[in-house]
């Protein structure tokens, strides 16, 4: 029977401090410390997260800067290349014009001496125009922008006959 008063005894005791309202301020502190002790878990957990991003966007920011530094580099490069690649250009651009001029000018001068030479044996300009298909005046021009050589002033019969074997076209 004792089993019985104890809990007789407890009922009381509940009933009493619910008829005083003591009970009730019990259970609202503990709810309201268990809902504190929820709200701080809550937030701690948001505090982790937020630190955790905060060291991740760190890490992206450092990355991003480090890129940045490079991608300006990348230009100088470029940029300098580039200039580079022009200068090797304008001087491909002149060694080629300077060689071109030369090609011709050697040509129209080999051109020239074969003319004279056939002058000199006699030819006349027409039939010269005629064979090469150049007018009178180009024959003239050509025969001109060699320098003169009087045949016995400067070159004896053999050096010419020799300088005229030299050219094969002629």
């Amino acid at each position: 029977m004792s089993e019985k008063w104890e809990f007789v005894q407890e009922i009381r005791t509940v009933l009493n401090r619910k008829w005083t309202g003591e009970y009730e301020l019990s259970t609202q502190r503990s709810a309201a410390v268990k809902a504190r002790g929820q709200a701080r878990a809550m937030l701690a957990e948001r505090v982790a997260a937020r630190r955790a991003a905060d060291k991740a966007n760190e890490e992206d920011l450092a990355e991003f800067l480090r890129l940045q530094s490079e991608l300006e580099s990348f230009d100088g490069r470029h940029e300098s290349a580039i200039a580079a690649a022009k200068q090797v250009y304008v001087d491909a651009v002149a060694r080629a014009a300077d060689e071109h001029k030369k090609a011709i000018s050697d040509a129209k001068a080999a051109q020239a001496q074969c003319v004279r030479h056939m002058r000199d044996r006699g030819e006349r300009v027409a039939d010269i125009a005629a064979l090469t298909g150049l007018s009178g005046i180009e024959i003239g021009r050509l025969t001109r922008s060699l320098p003169s050589l009087a045949p016995d002033d400067e070159q004896s019969p053999d050096d010419r006959s020799s300088s005229e074997g030299s050219i094969a076209d002629c």
